[in-house]
Protein backbone atom coordinates (compact mmCIF):
# COMPACT_ATOMS: atom_id res chain seq x y z
CA UNK A 1 0.00 0.00 0.00
CA UNK A 2 0.99 3.88 -0.33
CA UNK A 3 1.51 4.56 3.43
CA UNK A 4 0.13 4.70 7.08
CA UNK A 5 0.05 7.38 9.38
CA UNK A 6 -1.01 6.58 13.05
CA UNK A 7 -1.49 9.68 15.12
CA UNK A 8 -2.93 10.61 18.93
CA UNK A 9 -6.02 12.67 18.55
CA UNK A 10 -8.24 14.02 21.06
CA UNK A 11 -9.65 12.73 24.08
CA UNK A 12 -12.50 10.94 23.80
CA UNK A 13 -12.07 10.60 20.63
CA UNK A 14 -12.53 7.04 20.07
CA UNK A 15 -10.46 5.49 16.80
CA UNK A 16 -10.79 7.03 13.47
CA UNK A 17 -9.79 5.36 10.59
CA UNK A 18 -9.41 7.05 7.10
CA UNK A 19 -8.40 5.09 3.91
CA UNK A 20 -7.68 7.70 0.89
CA UNK A 21 -7.23 6.80 -2.86
CA UNK A 22 -6.78 8.93 -6.15
CA UNK A 23 -9.12 6.06 -7.62
CA UNK A 24 -12.36 4.99 -6.32
CA UNK A 25 -11.87 1.13 -4.16
CA UNK A 26 -14.05 -1.67 -4.62
CA UNK A 27 -15.16 -2.88 -1.22
CA UNK A 28 -12.59 -6.17 -1.61
CA UNK A 29 -9.52 -3.46 -1.75
CA UNK A 30 -10.90 -1.59 1.04
CA UNK A 31 -8.51 -1.81 4.61
CA UNK A 32 -10.23 -5.07 6.34
CA UNK A 33 -11.36 -4.59 10.57
CA UNK A 34 -11.28 -7.20 12.24
CA UNK A 35 -12.00 -6.95 16.18
CA UNK A 36 -11.28 -9.99 18.39
CA UNK A 37 -12.41 -8.52 22.50
CA UNK A 38 -9.66 -5.48 23.03
CA UNK A 39 -7.51 -6.50 19.68
CA UNK A 40 -8.24 -4.01 16.78
CA UNK A 41 -6.46 -5.39 13.63
CA UNK A 42 -6.31 -3.27 10.53
CA UNK A 43 -5.15 -4.91 7.49
CA UNK A 44 -4.61 -3.44 3.59
CA UNK A 45 -5.91 -5.70 0.79
CA UNK A 46 -4.80 -2.64 -1.37
CA UNK A 47 -1.65 -4.29 -2.52
CA UNK A 48 0.93 -1.68 -4.62
CA UNK A 49 0.56 -2.33 -8.46
CA UNK A 50 3.28 -1.55 -10.87
CA UNK A 51 2.25 2.20 -12.44
CA UNK A 52 3.03 3.21 -16.28
CA UNK A 53 1.49 6.38 -17.57
CA UNK A 54 -1.19 6.58 -15.14
CA UNK A 55 -2.55 3.13 -16.04
CA UNK A 56 -2.46 0.67 -13.36
CA UNK A 57 -4.10 0.64 -9.84
CA UNK A 58 -3.52 3.65 -7.59
CA UNK A 59 -2.63 2.99 -3.95
CA UNK A 60 -4.01 4.01 -1.02
CA UNK A 61 -3.10 5.82 2.07
CA UNK A 62 -4.59 5.25 5.80
CA UNK A 63 -4.77 7.78 8.76
CA UNK A 64 -5.36 6.03 12.12
CA UNK A 65 -6.45 8.32 14.78
CA UNK A 66 -6.43 6.57 18.32
CA UNK A 67 -7.11 8.20 21.60
CA UNK A 68 -4.20 9.92 23.98
CA UNK A 69 -3.67 7.27 26.95
CA UNK A 70 -1.28 3.73 27.02
CA UNK A 71 -2.08 0.92 24.87
CA UNK A 72 -0.52 -2.09 25.61
CA UNK A 73 0.62 -3.48 22.36
CA UNK A 74 0.78 -1.68 18.97
CA UNK A 75 1.86 -3.90 16.00
CA UNK A 76 2.98 -2.87 12.36
CA UNK A 77 4.07 -4.99 10.04
CA UNK A 78 5.00 -3.30 6.41
CA UNK A 79 5.47 -4.98 3.02
CA UNK A 80 6.68 -1.76 1.52
CA UNK A 81 5.42 2.53 1.55
CA UNK A 82 5.95 5.02 4.21
CA UNK A 83 4.45 4.33 8.02
CA UNK A 84 4.48 7.28 10.48
CA UNK A 85 3.78 7.02 13.84
CA UNK A 86 3.02 10.13 15.63
CA UNK A 87 2.73 10.52 19.91
CA UNK A 88 1.95 7.07 20.43
CA UNK A 89 2.33 5.70 24.12
CA UNK A 90 2.39 1.91 24.50
CA UNK A 91 3.50 -0.84 26.33
CA UNK A 92 4.90 -2.91 23.64
CA UNK A 93 5.41 -1.86 20.08
CA UNK A 94 6.58 -4.18 17.37
CA UNK A 95 7.79 -3.68 13.91
CA UNK A 96 8.36 -5.54 10.82
CA UNK A 97 9.43 -3.53 7.71
CA UNK A 98 10.60 -5.12 4.80
CA UNK A 99 11.34 -2.54 2.52
CA UNK A 100 10.30 1.38 2.58
CA UNK A 101 10.57 4.06 5.00
CA UNK A 102 9.47 3.98 8.92
CA UNK A 103 9.23 7.73 11.00
CA UNK A 104 8.80 7.19 14.75
CA UNK A 105 8.13 10.79 16.15
CA UNK A 106 7.92 11.61 19.84
CA UNK A 107 6.75 7.90 21.12
CA UNK A 108 7.12 6.39 24.58
CA UNK A 109 6.87 2.81 25.18
CA UNK A 110 8.25 0.27 27.44
CA UNK A 111 9.65 -2.35 24.93
CA UNK A 112 10.26 -1.93 21.00
CA UNK A 113 11.10 -4.60 18.85
CA UNK A 114 12.02 -3.03 15.55
CA UNK A 115 13.03 -5.66 12.79
CA UNK A 116 14.41 -3.85 9.02
CA UNK A 117 15.17 -5.94 6.37
CA UNK A 118 16.31 -2.90 4.14
CA UNK A 119 14.93 0.57 3.53
CA UNK A 120 14.58 3.34 6.26
CA UNK A 121 14.14 3.71 9.78
CA UNK A 122 13.96 7.09 11.57
CA UNK A 123 13.49 8.26 15.30
CA UNK A 124 12.55 12.15 15.90
CA UNK A 125 11.64 14.14 18.50
CA UNK A 126 12.20 13.24 21.74
CA UNK A 127 11.50 9.11 22.32
CA UNK A 128 11.40 7.75 25.55
CA UNK A 129 11.81 3.53 25.20
CA UNK A 130 12.54 1.82 28.13
CA UNK A 131 14.19 -1.31 25.82
CA UNK A 132 15.10 -1.56 22.13
CA UNK A 133 15.70 -3.88 20.48
CA UNK A 134 16.82 -3.63 16.65
CA UNK A 135 17.49 -6.64 14.17
CA UNK A 136 18.74 -5.11 10.66
CA UNK A 137 19.55 -7.13 7.25
CA UNK A 138 20.75 -3.19 5.36
CA UNK A 139 19.43 0.02 4.66
CA UNK A 140 19.61 2.58 7.32
CA UNK A 141 18.51 3.64 10.69
CA UNK A 142 18.47 6.82 12.62
CA UNK A 143 17.39 7.26 15.70
CA UNK A 144 16.93 10.24 18.67
CA UNK A 145 15.87 8.54 21.60
CA UNK A 146 16.33 8.38 25.97
CA UNK A 147 16.34 4.28 26.11
CA UNK A 148 18.07 2.24 29.29
CA UNK A 149 18.74 -0.80 27.24
CA UNK A 150 19.82 -1.09 24.08
CA UNK A 151 20.23 -4.26 21.86
CA UNK A 152 21.36 -3.96 17.85
CA UNK A 153 22.12 -6.93 15.84
CA UNK A 154 22.80 -5.73 11.97
CA UNK A 155 24.22 -7.50 9.47
CA UNK A 156 24.99 -4.57 7.05
CA UNK A 157 23.51 -0.84 6.29
CA UNK A 158 24.16 2.08 8.03
CA UNK A 159 22.84 2.76 12.18
CA UNK A 160 22.95 5.94 14.01
CA UNK A 161 21.37 6.48 17.23
CA UNK A 162 21.82 9.64 19.54
CA UNK A 163 21.02 9.11 23.62
CA UNK A 164 19.04 12.73 23.98
CA UNK A 165 19.82 13.62 27.88
CA UNK A 166 21.39 9.99 30.09
CA UNK A 167 23.53 7.27 28.71
CA UNK A 168 21.67 4.15 28.62
CA UNK A 169 21.86 1.37 31.94
CA UNK A 170 23.31 -1.48 29.24
CA UNK A 171 23.95 -1.53 25.16
CA UNK A 172 25.02 -4.38 23.29
CA UNK A 173 25.75 -4.03 19.65
CA UNK A 174 26.54 -7.05 16.87
CA UNK A 175 27.70 -5.98 13.60
CA UNK A 176 28.77 -8.14 10.70
CA UNK A 177 29.36 -5.64 8.71
CA UNK A 178 28.26 -1.55 7.97
CA UNK A 179 28.86 1.41 10.35
CA UNK A 180 27.47 2.61 13.60
CA UNK A 181 27.58 5.59 15.42
CA UNK A 182 26.41 6.30 18.66
CA UNK A 183 26.45 9.73 20.36
CA UNK A 184 26.06 9.58 24.53
CA UNK A 185 26.34 13.17 26.69
CA UNK A 186 29.55 13.56 27.81
CA UNK A 187 29.35 14.36 31.28
CA UNK A 188 28.58 10.22 32.45
CA UNK A 189 31.37 7.47 32.55
CA UNK A 190 31.04 4.54 31.17
CA UNK A 191 32.80 1.60 29.68
CA UNK A 192 32.95 -0.58 26.44
CA UNK A 193 34.44 -4.10 25.67
CA UNK A 194 35.36 -4.62 22.24
CA UNK A 195 35.54 -7.71 20.46
CA UNK A 196 36.00 -7.50 16.76
CA UNK A 197 38.08 -9.65 14.13
CA UNK A 198 38.60 -6.75 11.73
CA UNK A 199 37.11 -3.39 11.17
CA UNK A 200 37.66 -0.10 12.89
CA UNK A 201 36.84 1.05 16.44
CA UNK A 202 36.84 4.89 17.45
CA UNK A 203 35.81 6.65 20.15
CA UNK A 204 35.44 10.58 20.55
CA UNK A 205 35.81 10.56 23.95
CA UNK A 206 39.16 10.28 26.32
CA UNK A 207 39.72 6.54 27.16
CA UNK A 208 41.70 4.24 29.17
CA UNK A 209 42.47 1.23 27.40
CA UNK A 210 42.94 -1.90 28.88
CA UNK A 211 42.94 -5.05 26.77
CA UNK A 212 39.52 -5.45 25.09
CA UNK A 213 38.39 -3.12 27.74
CA UNK A 214 37.57 1.17 27.31
CA UNK A 215 37.22 2.77 30.22
CA UNK A 216 35.82 6.51 30.02
CA UNK A 217 36.04 8.79 33.30
CA UNK A 218 35.62 6.71 36.04
CA UNK A 219 33.92 3.85 34.06
CA UNK A 220 30.56 2.46 34.50
CA UNK A 221 27.89 0.94 32.81
CA UNK A 222 29.81 -1.99 30.78
CA UNK A 223 28.33 -1.71 27.04
CA UNK A 224 29.78 -4.63 24.69
CA UNK A 225 30.57 -4.51 20.71
CA UNK A 226 31.04 -7.53 18.63
CA UNK A 227 31.95 -6.93 15.39
CA UNK A 228 32.92 -8.85 12.13
CA UNK A 229 34.39 -5.75 10.33
CA UNK A 230 32.62 -2.51 9.43
CA UNK A 231 33.03 0.58 11.32
CA UNK A 232 31.57 1.39 15.02
CA UNK A 233 32.17 4.91 16.57
CA UNK A 234 30.82 6.13 20.05
CA UNK A 235 31.22 9.72 20.61
CA UNK A 236 29.67 12.82 22.24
Amino acid sequence: MGGVTVKVGEEGSGIRVVERSRSNLPSNKQVQFDQNGSTLTLRSRNQTHFVFFGWGMQVSYLEVTVEPKLYQRLKITQASGNTDVVGIQATTFDLTSATGSVELNTISVASANLIQTSGEITLLGANQIDNLKVTMTSGRFDGRADAQHVTVNMTSGEFGLQFLSANPLSLDHDMTSGSATYSLPQSTPFSISVDKTSGAFSSGFTMTQNGNRYDYGTGGPLYTLDMTSGSFTIRP
